[in-house]
């Protein structure tokens, strides 16, 4: 298909400025909506972080239900002796 166009054209195309030329608003359009979305997401996350309040640490004295393994099953909250 190349070979069908004319000699000046194939110099242009097969040259170092064509490809980069073409590509080159495409791409910048691309990096701009990229960079845009992830700048509204680390706003939405910063925003979800500060609405969470309070960092919390769990009591340690509590008691809190452990998972076992029991015959091929997990049961919750209770000790076999094995």
């Amino acid at each position: 298909m190349l070979q069908k166009l004319p000699a000046d054209t194939q110099t242009q195309v097969l040259g170092k400025a064509f490809f980069p030329t073409m590509i080159s608003d495409p791409f910048e359009q691309g990096l701009r909506v990229a960079f845009a979305i992830s700048a509204v997401l680390s706003v939405c996350a910063a925003l979800a972080s500060l609405m969470r309040g309070k960092r919390y640490i769990h009591d340690e004295t509590s008691p809190t239900p452990q998972l076992q393994r029991a015959g091929g099953r997990i049961v919750e909250g209770v000790n076999y002796e094995e």
